[in-house]
C-alpha cells in the first residue's frame, strides 16, 4: 500500500491531475494483469537513473584526498563512490504532472496512431495500492544542475527523484518499490514481514492494483481513427473496466 517517506515530495494537492502515456500493448498488459508495471532504472532512456549527480562525485573526490585511505571515513567515501549508481533493488513507475494533455508526451511515449493515455490524480494513484502488500512511495522528481547542484545523500532513494534539467519537460512524479535480493531472487518484505517473492518479468515486476480506482478517463491517440477508438471500449468492456473512452481532440481544428 502507499505509504509516505521524508524522501519523497507529493505534489501539494491530492487533486493533482497526472497521466500515463503508453502504447497500446501495454494498455492490454495494465488491463489484463490488473497491475502497474514497475521498471528497472536501468530500462530508462536516461543513463543517470539512480545516480549521484556530479557535484556530489567531486565533493567525495574531494573528501577522499583529505582523509588517511585506511580510516573509516574514507571507507564510508569510497563505499558511497563504489554504490553512486544503485539500481538493483529499485523499481518505478512514471507518470507525468499536468493539467491538459501534452503533444510532447504523446509523441515520446505512444504510437502516433494508437496510443493510449490514463488521467488520473494523485488521490486515485495513491489509494489504487490499497490492497498491495507491501510498500509504495510516490513523490516529485526534482530537476537540477547536474554539475553544481548536490543530491541529499540522506537515503538510498534520493538518487531516483533527482535527474538532470533536460529532463524537466516530463514534469515527472514516480512510484517506487524496493525490493530484496534473496537466494539470487528479486523479493520484497510484505505488511506482516513475510519475505515474498516478485514475479521478474523482462527486468521488472508487475504491482497489483485497483484499476477503477486508478483510472478516471482513458484517451486515445489524436491521430487515431474511430476503429481504434471502438477497439479500445471494446477490449475495456470485454474486461469489466467501465470508464469514459475519448478521442483526444489536441490536433482538432478550429470548429
Amino acid at each position: 500500500m502507499y505509504e509516505k517517506h521524508y524522501c519523497f515530495e507529493p505534489p501539494d494537492k491530492d487533486s493533482t491531475t497526472i497521466w500515463k502515456y503508453l502504447k497500446f500493448q501495454y494498455f492490454i498488459s495494465l488491463l489484463d494483469k490488473n497491475s502497474l508495471f514497475f521498471a528497472k532504472p536501468e530500462l530508462f532512456e536516461d543513463p543517470y537513473e539512480g545516480s549521484y549527480s556530479n557535484a556530489n562525485l567531486t565533493e567525495m573526490n574531494e573528501l577522499l584526498e583529505k582523509y588517511d585511505e585506511n580510516s573509516i571515513i574514507a571507507q564510508n567515501i569510497r563505499t558511497l563512490l563504489e554504490n553512486s549508481k544503485r539500481t538493483d533493488n529499485v523499481v518505478l513507475n512514471c507518470w507525468h504532472t499536468n493539467k491538459e494533455e501534452s503533444a510532447a508526451m504523446w509523441k515520446l511515449y505512444s504510437d502516433d496512431n494508437a496510443g493510449i493515455s490514463i488521467k488520473s490524480d494523485l488521490d486515485r494513484l495513491k489509494n489504487c495500492f490499497s490492497e498491495c502488500p507491501y510498500p509504495v512511495y510516490i513523490g516529485k522528481v526534482k530537476y537540477i544542475d547536474w554539475n553544481l547542484e548536490k543530491i541529499p545523500q540522506k537515503n538510498v532513494f534520493s538518487p531516483y527523484l533527482y535527474k538532470r534539467r533536460s529532463f524537466e519537460h516530463e514534469n515527472e512524479i514516480r512510484a517506487l518499490v524496493h525490493t530484496i535480493k534473496h537466494d539470487g531472487e528479486m523479493c520484497y518484505i510484505d505488511k506482516n514481514q513475510v519475505l515474498q517473492k516478485h514475479e521478474l518479468i523482462n527486468n521488472g515486476v508487475y504491482v497489483p492494483i485497483s484499476l477503477d480506482i486508478l483510472i478516471e478517463k482513458i484517451y486515445v491517440s489524436p491521430k487515431s481513427s474511430k476503429w481504434f477508438l471502438d477497439l479500445v471500449k471494446s477490449i475495456s468492456k470485454m474486461y469489466g473496466l467501465n470508464k469514459e473512452i475519448i478521442r483526444s481532440n489536441l490536433y482538432d481544428g478550429p470548429s
